[in-house]
């Protein structure tokens, strides 16, 4: 249970992240996944369901579902907790 617990974590974080390299990035500002109504990518994964659930109710990201496609942005909140991660300032809040 502890290892699966971890795992979670890890996901978790490395979604947010990944939202923290997408934003800062040459790219567009968010991120767009098919909808798990598509049945297709990743969102069709229970455990990043899960993941992109718990970092939005946290405050973590934003979640909108346009046209079929989920677009992802992280929040200031995101920002900073892997800011704080880089920095060495380890944080429980996820």
């Amino acid at each position: 249970m502890n290892d699966q617990i971890r795992d979670r974590q890890r996901l978790r974080i490395q979604l947010l992240q990944d939202l923290y390299d997408y934003h800062f990035g040459p790219e567009e500002r968010s991120f767009h996944l098919p909808g798990p109504k598509k049945n297709v990518g990743p969102l069709t994964h229970k455990e990043t369901r899960l993941a992109y659930d718990y970092l939005h109710k946290k405050g973590l990201i934003d979640i909108k579902d346009v046209v079929g496609y989920m677009h992802f942005v992280i929040t200031p909140q995101g920002i900073d907790l892997i800011e704080d991660r880089l920095l060495g300032q380890h944080s429980n809040q996820t």
